[in-house]
């Protein structure tokens, strides 16, 4: 068997062994194919792949690395290469690659969803609800763009638009337990104490140990001034959690329950 014959044969076991997610044995076949031909641009990549799969982004930013400078245009590489600076926190060089490959490549809806979702975290809102919206033009079944300018509007304190992309995530996919939470939240902000309460109560259906909308649902309930209900909520929370943060705001919210339930009891004596 010829050398060509051989490298193309560890390739492809590896190829089919990384189609059966076996990718330690595939890491080997490709770790061979180099071993050959050091410069063999599909096996490169397809080390970086497994690399990054694996949460090894250092060694998958390396093999992406010498995959860019054999051809610095291949957009697979290049996003990919984003990608593993963006799962290891490194957001600003993340931009920059994920930006050449929206440019190389405009129309891919997972381009535009991973570039928004990195200007997202670099706090350049703007420029990441431009992205997103060209993404939900690409693809409008996608959810995570609505959540995120979900996310965005409600940090804004634009809670009308949130309630609407965050609705929209949620007819796409009911089953996001914080985009229920949040929903939840931009009503309670715009007084609708029913509707934030029904997306609260489906948030801890999701996760019944879902602190954050325990948390939220007391205080829609206390807001809504039915404290027996809030009272049982927090009581209930109490049993759960024993995470000293919330256990701070169950006792607090108890304790401001108490007060307000005082107060209503001498406005009414003295009135």
């Amino acid at each position: 068997m010829s050398q060509i014959d051989r490298i193309n044969k560890l390739f492809n076991q590896g190829l089919n062994l990384f189609n059966q997610k076996q990718f330690d044995q595939a890491r080997q076949n490709f770790t061979q194919v180099i071993a050959l031909q050091p410069q063999h641009f599909n096996a490169l990549h397809a080390l970086g792949v497994i690399a990054g799969l694996q949460h090894q982004h250092e060694l998958a930013q390396s093999f992406f690395e010498k995959c860019l400078k054999i051809n610095s245009d291949h957009i697979p590489s290049i996003f990919n290469y984003a990608n593993s600076l963006f799962e290891s926190a490194q957001y600003a060089n993340a931009e920059k690659f994920y930006q050449q490959a929206f440019q190389l490549k405009p129309n891919d809806a997972k381009i535009c969803l991973n570039y928004g979702n990195c200007l997202f975290k670099l706090n350049k809102n703007e420029q990441a609800i431009d992205i997103y919206a060209k993404s939900i033009q690409i693809n409008p079944e996608q959810y995570e763009p609505f959540l995120n300018i979900g996310i965005i509007k409600s940090n804004e304190k634009k809670y009308e638009e949130a309630i609407l992309n965050l609705n929209k995530c949620s007819n796409l996919n009911p089953n996001i337990k914080n985009c229920r939470n949040l929903l939840g939240f931009c009503f309670m902000k715009i007084h609708d104490y029913t509707k934030a309460i029904q997306e609260f109560e489906k948030a801890i259906q999701l996760d019944e140990k879902y602190m954050e909308a325990y948390i939220n649902l007391a205080m829609a309930y206390r807001e809504a001034k039915e404290y027996p209900k809030a009272i049982s909520v927090y009581q209930k929370a109490l049993q759960i959690t024993e995470d000293q943060k919330f256990l701070e705001y169950i006792y607090t919210g108890l304790s401001q329950i108490h007060i307000e339930i005082n107060d209503q009891e001498f406005n009414k004596d003295y009135s």
